[in-house]
């Protein structure tokens, strides 16, 4: 949650979108403790919000931008040039997205990912 919090801030273009996400994040954090409280163990029924799999043949390219964001290491960063120009290509991703920073891109990426799965 750290990490989708330091991409926030109030200049953002996608700031309600934003805002809507953390909502949906607060059920995902109600069912968690009220599985705590109950002491079980239970897939979470929200579990495709925190982790989204949209069901696209461009899964490939959206984990390979991720990659790099969570590790970003020279050697992914030609993967992540090259992946990120083939969503935007595609449509699947705004042009913006290029002048986003990293936290800023993972917050979007996840806000995203969260409405097309």
């Amino acid at each position: 949650m750290n990490h989708l919090l330091k991409g926030y801030h109030s200049n953002l273009s996608f700031k309600v979108e934003a805002m809507m996400y953390f909502l949906g994040l607060t059920k995902v954090i109600e069912e968690i403790r009220s599985n705590l409280e109950k002491m079980e163990i239970n897939e979470l029924q929200t579990y495709n919000f925190l982790h989204p799999s949209p069901a696209t043949d461009l899964n490939y390219f959206y984990s390979k931008i991720l990659e790099y964001l969570k590790n970003p290491l020279e050697i992914n960063r030609r993967k992540y040039d090259l992946n990120i120009s083939i969503l935007i290509e595609e449509g699947e991703l705004p042009e913006e997205v290029l002048e986003l920073n990293s936290e800023e891109l993972n917050l979007f990426l996840n806000i995203h990912l969260a409405r097309i799965s």
